[in-house]
């Protein structure tokens, strides 16, 4: 799903008459944001006849979302799984807007949705596991993140996560074997050193 702009996101798409209602809400929305007009003008010519593709709904939930509209944004995403009830990328997705949106409890549900339809898929699980650590349910984060390494043992950011959580669960020891192996793992790409200064802060706070 695209991350600029609002208007980007619905500017090339049509929507389908499930969302006819959703429309006039969509007005308010926009009121005097110029930015949001194009692309409300282009949903509401193209309502009475495009097909129901879930990216469309994806891409007007992502609108009301980012106005604040969590109900509005909410019941679009609904309407894209039940079009789309395999894509564990796209609930995926979802659960990662909802979360930047500071919606936790609802970016939790969409990643077990997604785990439900695939259990093995990495994404979904690291996020989860994250998800519930920042809920403060860190006991219930480990089992995800276990299982995500059991299927990418060489990714050093899902063995640093899981050492984050040992830290909150006071298992210092499993804490400190996880991230020194995260440390062994890493590549000299930008990204891994961004984490390697991550994960250095979480032993020396581990030595304090």
């Amino acid at each position: 799903m695209p991350t600029s702009t609002p208007a980007h996101w619905l500017a090339s798409w049509n929507v389908s008459d499930s969302c006819h209602t959703l429309l006039l809400h969509l007005q308010q929305v926009a009121g005097g944001d110029t930015l949001a007009r194009k692309p409300m003008d282009q949903l509401r010519n193209a309502v009475a006849d495009a097909p129901e593709n879930p990216r469309h709904h994806a891409r007007l939930g992502a609108f009301y979302l980012y106005h604040g509209y969590l109900v509005e944004a909410m019941a679009l995403f609904d309407r894209a799984i039940a079009l789309g009830p395999d894509d564990v990328w796209l609930m995926t997705e979802f659960g990662g807007l909802l979360s930047k949106a500071e919606n936790r409890a609802e970016a939790l549900d969409f990643y077990l949705r997604a785990l439900r339809v695939n259990p093995d898929y990495v994404p979904a699980l690291v996020n989860t596991g994250g998800m519930l650590n920042a809920l403060g349910r860190h006991g219930e984060a480990l089992p995800y993140l276990e299982h995500a390494l059991v299927l990418t043992p060489e990714n050093p950011g899902i063995r640093y996560f899981l050492g984050v959580t040992f830290i909150s669960l006071e298992r210092h020891i499993e804490a400190r074997e996880q991230l020194h192996q995260a440390l062994s793992q890493l590549d000299d790409s930008a990204e891994a050193s961004q984490l390697k200064q991550q994960i250095e802060a979480a032993l020396e706070a581990l030595s304090g």
